[in-house]
């Protein structure tokens, strides 16, 4: 479980994969004792989620803030092209780019 929770703290590849990687080189018989693929996978999630939380759900289009990092896609892709910004209140706009 430690091994699980490292890699989902180091790696951001996909939950199967990291529990793949953390244990695939496992005795049968610890394996056999280890949470079903489904929970560690859930592990995998909790421990990202703790590290990067969702930001709250705004209650207007002026309260939402757009933190840069989510502006990009993993490429480096500028994802958000144009955001009128909270300053324009419920008249606020954004441009997004679609693949």
């Amino acid at each position: 479980m430690a091994e699980v929770r490292a890699l989902s703290r180091e790696t951001r590849d996909d939950p199967s994969r990291v529990v793949g990687n953390a244990t695939s080189h496992l005795p049968p018989v610890v394996a056999a004792n280890m949470p079903t693929q489904y929970n560690l996978k859930k592990t995998v999630q909790r421990v990202r989620h703790a590290m990067n939380p969702a930001p709250a759900a705004p209650t207007s289009l002026a309260e939402l803030e757009i933190p840069d990092d989510l502006t990009v896609l993993e490429d480096g892709t500028q994802f958000l092209l144009h955001d009128s910004g909270p300053e324009t209140g419920q008249e606020r706009f954004a441009l997004d780019l679609e693949t």
